[in-house]
């Protein structure tokens, strides 16, 4: 029984057909085109810009009735958006990079002219996923706050919130179809951090209402480790260009930029600590009013992590930390609450 087991495997390689890298390509462009007309609107407005989490087809909410077709109504879904904000970005930049590498490896006239064409749609693109997480940043205190902060320059300061997607924004999917269940989607709700949608219905709101506020709607451990990775990889692979796609834009080196978030991001989460001294910093997330975000969330964890790509882009604290010794015998203090420090030996080695 075991060699007629091998036999088969073996035998039934022989009719295996390995995808070409012509297939893969292919591929490749047809799930991107899919990502751009059916998860996301490029842009930069509330919302744009941000992919999408899910398409709940058939979905709205619990109890939703159908529509003159017979179909349950859809709703558009974002949770944890800076996560996936993270991964387009570093789907952009490697996109770009590759793209470049094409350009420059070919005499072709006509494959080059297409090749530009491609480049300067990645790069309009790449632009306004790095101004979503300006956005999302400078936008955060105003929202967190409920409009006690009023928007201030000053907000640019590494606290994203998770997403801004506005309760209306299914209308700029009118007429998708959903090609697994083979129906037109009829999206009637947007289920977002910002707003999310009370899908079974509470003491406080029936199902199908919309929440017009979440304390939530601010960046996590997971949320700050995907967006360093997206930037990191911006950095890393893109060179120093200006891109400017519309004469209203404001014009942005893409690689300068991606540092300028990573250190601002950085400037926000490494704190010196009250009560724990001696060369002691705390790794956390403050919101608006200075007070831990409220899920508590602790970036100890990802303290080495952090460090790591401060001092790759020359971080100029980190920088001199490590330059006066003390980053190995930092003390990370792991705090859930303000008043309660417990420090911990760290070393960025």
């Amino acid at each position: 029984m075991k060699q007629l087991f091998i036999f088969l495997i073996l035998f039934s390689n022989l009719f295996a057909q390995a995808q070409t890298p012509e297939e893969n390509l292919d591929k490749y462009w047809k799930y991107r085109d899919r990502l751009r007309k059916d998860f996301l609107k490029i842009g930069n407005l509330p919302g744009e810009s941000i992919p999408m989490s899910a398409r709940s087809i058939g979905f709205a909410y619990s109890g939703v009735p159908a529509n003159a077709n017979g179909d349950k109504p859809s709703r558009i879904y974002y949770q944890d958006a800076n996560i996936y904000l993270g991964h387009y970005l570093a789907v952009l930049a490697t996109e770009l990079k590759l793209l470049l590498n094409s350009y420059n490896a070919t005499e072709d006239y006509t494959e080059q002219q297409a090749l530009l064409e491609q480049l300067e749609a990645t790069k309009k693109e790449l632009y306004y996923a790095l101004q979503t997480v300006n956005r999302l940043d400078l936008n955060a205190e105003e929202y967190l706050s409920e409009g006690v902060n009023s928007e201030s320059p000053d907000d640019l300061n590494g606290l994203l919130m998770r997403d801004d997607v506005p309760e209306n924004f299914h209308d700029k999917f009118v007429n998708d179809y959903s090609e697994i269940f083979q129906r037109e989607c009829d999206f009637t709700m947007t289920h977002s951090d910002t707003k999310p949608v009370e899908v079974w219905g509470n003491a406080t709101y029936a199902a199908g209402e919309q929440v017009p506020y979440n304390a939530g709607n601010v960046m996590s451990l997971d949320q700050v480790t995907s967006i360093f990775m997206g930037l990191k990889t911006v950095h890393t692979l893109v060179p120093s260009m200006v891109v400017q796609p519309t004469p209203t834009d404001h014009p942005l080196n893409l690689k300068e930029e991606a540092k300028n978030m990573i250190f601002r991001m950085i400037g926000h989460v490494i704190n010196d600590v009250d009560g724990c001294t001696n060369n002691c910093k705390s790794f956390n997330i403050r919101t608006w009013d200075g007070l831990f975000r409220p899920a508590g969330y602790d970036l100890t964890f990802a303290a080495p992590f952090i460090v790591k790509i401060g001092l790759e882009l020359g971080h100029p604290v980190l920088t001199q930390m490590q330059q006066d010794d003390e980053l190995q015998n930092m003390r990370v203090a792991f705090q859930m609450h303000p008043q309660e420090p417990q420090s911990r030996e760290f070393s960025a080695a």
